[in-house]
């Protein structure tokens, strides 16, 4: 006799004690029960995403007991689980915060995604569990606000579901290629889902719409991340290729290839500056630029790697004890970088100096295993996931997420626990590095804002703690005033000059006069009936709205203004309101919006 038996294989057969029963145990974790010597199926349910490896049937024929990492008690005639033990039964792979604290999402390999109250998980009357989805499913995302819940299955389908009733929503099918990793964008209106033919592809979480399909530098990705303020998202590939694209359009901004990559290690500062990686070293590689992209990425030694996106540059290297890290998150205000490695072991990371402010432990770290840690991440990408599936002792991290207030930090454990840190006061209070606050030492800093940004940022993290003396140089530096009468007017001129090098300092000083001389581009590149004007007017206006600058000067007024927003004096909010009156479409202006939002949006935590 034969049936028609769906999955993967089967793995385990068993009769009912009356003979009338055929229960079949899957290598995809599906059990079906059979009439026989007929072929009706009864019923079909997925007891595990781990393969069946033994089954047992009572006496009745009603309870059955099927053995996979777990033993779990299974009611065979309704297929439904008799019993639900607290907490996952393997170790856990994706961990989350909701949209305040007490929320915490934990994903395991064993097919479960749950939801926990943290308050209630601290009293020992109850679980802290709030629900749980049972799904054969191989990544999840949570969004921001802790309602939306994605769930990627094995059938190149993606699933979103409301996180506390379950109730299921838009259904993502028949995606191009398999799903590499998601990430809601932070108002949790769309969904961004990297897939297996190096391609993102972006929807509307609502209605399940489509919106993009984005081409992905290099070969898989492994990570994405959205910008805070969801101007932005950014893909990451095994092989180290980095690509920025503007979210609304899918555009790209520019591309970076920074040397072997450690999967899902990807973070953003609060202020999309700075881009954090866990590197896994082989060499320097320069940055591949999009239309918009300039500089080098520098160096491809091993180590957490701090990289100014206006640059490509490295701005730090942080050279973690663990051989392998396995999550990375800004604290609000970005002063300070959490990393979470296999050693079981939380750091925190002055982003000022690159010390080392605070280390909480799980678990001691075993040296022999960390020596073959080592000599797995050396191997490269394929070795690495190797070391993500070991074995290796009993409280290593997986994973790592910080709540939205910095003051805890949730990591995911190779033992099947989730631990929820309380982030230490030292912590929360980090010092900035103190600066003198003399006009030469001022100018010297402000030199460094336009050089390498290892010395840019070091200069920005000074003037960030010179207080209101600061700010307020900061503010004469940026001041940038009107051109004389009829100069304007003479460099519009020039860009239609028969000699190529007067055109080009014509266009670079336009540039360096920012939105001063914005409103005569614009008009320029609409109006002129010379095209080399218009095309040059645009040009100079592509460069002033762009993500990353083009030239030293205009880095440096981008990392002046890093410096006020972390300076966060009443001179300082006064000198960026001011830059960000009116409705210029620069990036200074933008960038001073920004600023003043996240400002506005830290001083009201404060309030609370």
């Amino acid at each position: 006799m034969e049936l028609p038996e769906k999955g993967t294989g089967v793995r385990h057969l068993i009769f009912s004690a009356d003979g009338k029963r055929l229960v079949c145990g899957g290598n995809d974790g599906f059990v079906t029960v059979w009439e026989y010597p007929g072929k009706k199926q009864v019923q079909r349910f997925q007891a595990s995403p781990q393969a069946v490896n033994q089954m047992e049937l009572a006496p009745d024929g009603k309870t059955l007991a099927v053995s996979t990492q777990v033993i779990s008690l299974w009611d065979a005639e309704a297929g439904k689980a008799l019993v639900d033990p607290p907490g996952h039964a393997s170790q856990i792979a994706q961990i989350a915060f909701g949209a305040d604290r007490d929320r915490v999402l934990t994903g395991s390999n064993d097919g479960t995604v749950r939801l926990w109250s943290v308050e209630e998980a601290r009293d020992p009357r109850k679980s802290g569990e709030a629900k749980v989805h049972r799904q054969r499913y191989r990544m999840a995302a949570l969004s921001k606000d802790g309602a939306l819940l994605a769930l990627c299955g094995f059938d190149k389908t993606v699933k979103l579901l409301e996180a506390e009733s379950g109730k299921e929503g838009a259904k993502l099918e028949n995606l191009p290629g398999f799903p590499t990793a998601l990430c809601f964008s932070p108002d949790g209106g769309r969904l961004a889902v990297a897939s297996s033919n190096k391609q993102v592809h972006l929807y509307e979480t609502k209605t399940g719409k489509k919106l993009a399909d984005v081409a992905a530098p290099g070969q898989n990705v492994g990570s994405l991340a959205y910008a805070p303020d969801g101007s932005l998202f950014i893909t990451a590939s095994y092989d180290g290729a980095v690509g920025f694209f503007e979210a609304a359009t899918g555009e790209a901004v520019c591309e970076y290839t920074l040397g072997r990559l450690s999967p899902n290690c990807l973070a953003l500062s609060p202020d999309s500056r700075l881009l954090v990686t866990m590197g896994l070293g082989d060499g320097n590689n320069p940055l591949r630029a999009g239309a918009a992209g300039n500089g080098k990425a520098e160096g491809g030694q091993p180590g957490v790697r701090i990289v100014e996106l206006a640059s490509g540059q490295d701005v730090l290297l942080l050279q973690t004890p663990a051989p392998y890290q396995t999550g990375l998150a800004f604290l609000p205000g970005g002063k300070v970088l959490a990393t979470a490695g296999m050693d079981g072991a939380l750091r925190f990371w002055n982003m000022a100096t690159g010390a080392e402010l605070a280390k909480l432990e799980a678990s001691p770290s075993d040296p022999a295993e960390d020596k073959e840690l080592e000599r797995l991440q050396a191997a490269g990408p394929a070795a690495v996931k190797m070391a993500m599936s070991r074995q290796f002792g009993k409280n290593r991290i997986l994973c790592m997420a910080a709540s939205a207030d910095g003051t805890r930090l949730a990591t995911g454990h190779q033992d099947t626990t989730a631990l929820v840190w309380a982030t230490p006061e030292a912590v929360l209070k980090a010092a900035l590095p103190e600066t003198a606050g003399d006009e030469e030492a001022l100018k010297g800093l402000w030199g460094e804002l336009s050089g390498e940004a290892g010395a840019a940022w070091a200069a920005v993290w000074k003037l960030a703690a010179g207080g209101e003396g600061a700010a307020k140089f900061l503010g004469r530096m940026l001041e940038l005033a009107p051109p004389p009468e009829g100069e304007l007017g003479q460099l519009l001129a020039q860009l239609d000059s028969d000699d190529v090098n007067q055109r080009d300092e014509a266009s670079k000083k336009l540039e360096l006069l920012g939105r001063a001389a914005e409103s005569a581009l614009r008009k320029a590149a609409e109006a002129s009936e010379s095209l080399e004007i218009k095309n040059r007017a645009k040009a100079v206006l592509a460069a002033l709205e762009s993500p990353t600058p083009s030239s030293p000067d205009l880095l440096r007024r981008a990392r002046a203004l890093a410096a006020l927003e972390r300076n966060g004096t009443p001179a300082a909010r006064e000198i960026l309101s001011r830059l960000a009156a009116g409705a210029s479409e620069s990036r200074e202006a933008r960038d001073a919006q920004g600023a003043m939002k996240r400002l506005g949006a830290a001083g009201d935590d404060k309030k609370e």
